[in-house]
C-alpha cells in the first residue's frame, strides 16, 4: 500500500515587516515529510495572480521553498513525488471543497494509506481538507512547528489524530444511546454502522439492539437467540435489569413455564407504555386492548382449563357439570359453536375450531362467578373500549390521543392487577434496560 500525503500551504502571514510564519511553515511541513516518509506528496494551495506582485509571496513559492529545505535539511529530493495542485478560488469554501474532494476521489482506493496534513493557506483551504478528511475517513494530523520564548523555531511533535471522525463516532454513539433508550432501533441500527473506530466491540451492541428490536416485536425466540453475553462492557450500569430481562424471557420462552402468561401480560403492558412514550397512542391503545383479551383468556385457560381460541369439548362439559351450567346464553352459544366446528371438521370445512371473542370470555367468566368476569361487567368496562373501537387502528378514522390512552390505561392496570397481584414486580423484570447519557 502506498502511503500519501496531502498538504495544504499558504505563505504565513503578511505584515508590514514581512512574512510571519513563513519559515515555521517550511520547517514544519519539511519535518512532517521526514517523518512519514511518503510514497507521494500533493501540496495544494493558491493560484499565482496574472498580475502577481514581484515583492509578494505566493503557495508556489513556498512549495518551492519546501523542496529547497529539504533537500538541505534531509539531504534528499521529495521533487519526483511531489505534485502541486491549485484551488480555483481559495476563498471560496465550497469551490476548495470541490476541488480538494476531486484530487482525492483520484486516489481513494485500497492501494492508497491517505494522511491529511491541513498545514497552512487560507481557512477556507484548511477547513476544506478537514471536512473531506472527516468524510472519508482519512487520519488527519495535527500542527507540528511552533515558537521558543527567543523565537527561534522549535519543532513539536506531529500527532495523528481521528480528530474529525473521532469527534462524528462520540456524536454517534450519543444519538444511539438515546435512540436505544426511546425504543428506536432501527435509528440505534443505523448510527451504529457510522461508528468508524470509536466501538471495538460493535458486534455486542449489535446484539443488544437486536435483542431488544425483537423484543420489542413480540419475537422473543428470536430476542432470546440474539441476547448478548458481554454487554457489561457496553452497559454495564444495567447489568441488575437485563439480568432480570434474560430470567424473564426464559420463562416468555418456555410454554411449560406456570408463569409464562402472566410474563407476557406485563410485557405487552410494557410494550404499551412504550408507544405512548413514543406518541404512538393507537399503537398502545391497541396494545391495552390487546392486554384486556388476554385477561380474559388467561383467567379461563389457567383456572377453567378453557382455551378461547380452540374450545376442547370434554373440557367444556366437564366445566358445565362441575359449575351446573346449562341454560345460559353463553353456555349455548359455546355448544353451538362446537357443533358447527365437530361438523366442519368432518367435512374438511372451516371453521373448525370453536372458538370465543373477549366479550364472551368475559361473559362466560360472569357465568362461572368469576371476580375477573364480574368486575368486567359491574365496572362497564365494556362500554369503555370506545377508546379502541373509535381508533383507526379497529374502526374507526380519528387518531387517539394522549389523555384516552391514560384514561384506558386506569382502566386496564387495576384490572391486570386484580388477575395476577405481583403483576408489577413482572412488569419491572420485563422492563428495557437504558443507557446512561453524558
Amino acid at each position: 500500500m502506498k502511503r500519501l500525503l496531502f498538504i495544504t500551504i499558504g505563505t504565513g502571514t503578511k505584515t508590514k515587516k514581512g512574512y510571519i510564519n513563513f519559515e515555521e511553515q517550511v520547517t514544519g511541513i519539511c519535518h512532517i515529510i521526514n517523518s512519514q516518509n511518503p510514497d507521494n506528496i500533493v501540496f495544494f494551495g493558491s493560484k499565482r495572480p496574472e498580475n502577481a506582485d514581484k515583492n509578494n509571496i505566493y503557495s508556489e513559492d513556498t512549495f518551492k521553498q519546501i523542496k529547497n529545505n529539504y533537500f538541505n535539511e534531509y539531504c534528499d529530493s521529495i521533487e519526483n513525488i511531489s505534485n502541486f495542485i491549485k484551488f480555483s478560488n481559495e476563498h471560496n469554501f465550497q469551490s476548495c471543497i470541490s476541488d480538494f474532494n476531486n484530487v482525492l476521489l483520484k486516489y481513494n482506493d485500497d492501494s492508497n494509506d491517505i494522511i491529511v496534513c491541513p498545514f497552512g493557506g487560507t481557512k477556507e483551504m484548511t477547513n476544506a481538507a478537514v471536512l473531506c478528511s472527516g468524510i472519508y475517513k482519512k487520519t488527519l494530523i495535527n500542527k507540528i512547528a511552533g515558537f521558543d520564548d527567543d523565537g527561534k523555531i522549535k519543532l513539536v511533535d506531529y500527532e495523528l489524530v481521528d480528530s474529525i471522525y473521532e469527534i462524528s463516532d462520540k456524536d454517534n454513539l450519543d444519538k444511539l444511546k438515546i435512540a436505544f433508550n426511546q425504543n428506536n432501533f432501527y435509528y440505534a441500527t443505523r448510527k451504529l454502522k457510522d461508528i468508524v473506530k470509536l466501538v471495538d466491540n460493535k458486534q455486542e451492541y449489535k446484539k443488544l439492539i437486536l435483542t431488544y428490536d425483537n423484543w420489542d416485536k413480540f419475537n422473543h425466540e428470536k430476542s432470546k437467540s440474539n441476547f448478548p453475553e458481554n454487554y457489561e462492557k457496553i452497559i454495564p450500569e444495567n447489568k441488575e435489569r437485563i439480568e432480570l430481562n434474560r430470567s424473564a424471557l426464559e420463562i416468555i420462552c418456555n410454554k411449560d413455564e406456570n408463569l409464562r402468561s402472566y410474563y407476557i401480560l406485563a410485557d405487552l403492558l410494557n410494550n404499551a407504555e412504550r408507544k405512548a412514550d413514543k406518541k404512538n397512542f393507537d399503537d398502545a391503545i391497541a396494545r391495552l386492548y390487546r392486554s384486556l383479551e388476554l385477561i380474559g383468556q388467561i383467567r379461563l385457560k389457567l383456572n377453567y382449563d378453557i382455551n378461547t381460541s380452540d374450545i376442547n369439548k370434554l373440557n367444556f362439559i366437564k366445566l358445565k357439570k362441575e359449575y351446573d351450567l346449562n341454560d345460559e346464553d353463553i353456555i349455548i352459544k359455546i355448544e353451538n359453536k362446537l357443533k358447527v366446528a365437530e361438523e366442519n371438521k368432518l367435512n374438511g370445512e372451516r371453521p373448525d375450531k370453536a372458538t370465543i371473542g373477549s366479550y364472551d370470555a368475559f361473559t362466560l367468566l360472569k357465568v362461572l362467578n368469576d371476580d375477573i368476569g364480574l368486575k368486567f361487567f359491574e365496572e362497564k368496562i365494556y362500554d369503555k373500549l370506545s377508546f379502541r373501537n373509535n381508533s383507526i387502528l379497529a374502526h374507526g378514522l380519528e387518531p387517539k390521543t394522549g389523555r384516552e390512552y391514560k384514561t384506558f390505561k386506569k382502566v386496564i392496570d387495576p384490572f391486570a392487577k386484580q388477575l395476577y397481584e405481583n403483576i408489577e414486580e413482572l412488569k419491572d423484570k420485563t422492563k428495557f434496560p437504558k443507557f446512561k447519557l453524558n
